[in-house]
């Protein structure tokens, strides 16, 4: 049986620019939070934050995955094109 976690060593884990620039930019608005209103404000914001962003996205991948749908469907339906005999 092969061993799948042999992978991961193929995979790069490393940050991309964007995220790393995100976090750099994030930073001092996270400091600012934890030192006004607490790490426990801020852990609460934060898992609340997660679920309302993965419900988004989870409502966005299906209404795509819907309109996909719809558009092969559509196309299924249209009769074939006619094809000109010489």
């Amino acid at each position: 049986m092969f061993d799948l976690t042999l992978l991961d060593k193929l995979i790069d884990h490393t940050p991309s620019p964007e995220y790393t620039n995100a976090n750099t930019l994030v930073e001092p608005y996270i400091k600012k939070i934890v030192s006004e209103l607490g790490i426990d404000f801020y852990d609460t914001f934060s898992d609340l934050y997660q679920k309302k962003f993965d419900a988004e996205t989870d409502h966005y991948f299906t209404a795509g995955l819907r309109l996909g749908a719809q558009i092969m469907a559509d196309l299924l339906l249209q009769p074939p094109p006619k094809i000109p005999y010489p």
